[in-house]
């Protein structure tokens, strides 16, 4: 079997110049911003019509790169395996939007298996305002009253929202020389 020469790309233009009193070799990379690629199109090329038989991973090696580099070059940015419409990490589906826009974030991350994070992606994205849950007086008198972690289980609150409140009354009633809550 006789093999092809592979085919190179002209050498590039080599200057040398003097920068602050050292002789410094200057390679021209054709104008782009970087360093040079290592590959020229041609060869990606190859790449692509060879990926149909020959594993990414086998072309990575052969060639010297990462297996993420080579499929990078292969593929681009996209995936050649895109994910479904209402599987995490892919398109959002219409009554998932539904859902974002009806139920708490917890809801929706039992129901679809997104996380949480994604979810209130989502909702900033559909312009759902935020669900803002204010005190009771009932809840306030609890936090005043018991230790942050027994009230922030019984208010269903984190112990640092239940330690703003706290704060935020205490202060009020100093302000207003407000007698000690019963």
């Amino acid at each position: 079997m006789k093999r092809e020469p592979e085919s190179q790309p002209a050498p590039a233009e080599v200057r040398r110049i003097n920068w602050f009193g050292r002789e410094v070799v200057v390679i021209d990379n054709g104008g782009r911003r970087g360093r040079p690629g290592k590959f020229t199109a041609d060869q990606i090329a190859e790449f692509r019509a060879a990926v149909a038989t020959t594993p990414i991973a086998e072309l990575a090696r052969r060639h010297g790169v990462s297996r993420q580099h080579m499929s990078y070059l292969i593929y681009g940015r996209r995936s050649p395996n895109p994910a479904k419409p209402g599987t995490p990490g892919g398109p959002w589906t219409a009554k998932e939007d539904r859902l974002v826009r009806t139920l708490r974030t917890a809801a929706v991350v039992a129901r679809t298996g997104r996380s949480a994070v994604a979810v209130q992606a989502r909702r900033r994205q559909l312009g759902v305002p935020p669900v803002v849950r204010h005190y009771t007086p009932k809840e306030d008198k609890i936090v005043l009253r018991l230790a942050t972690p027994a009230a922030a289980a019984k208010t269903g609150r984190s112990p640092q929202s239940i330690n703003d409140r706290r704060y935020r009354l205490l202060k009020r009633a100093k302000g207003a020389h407000a007698r000690r809550v019963k």
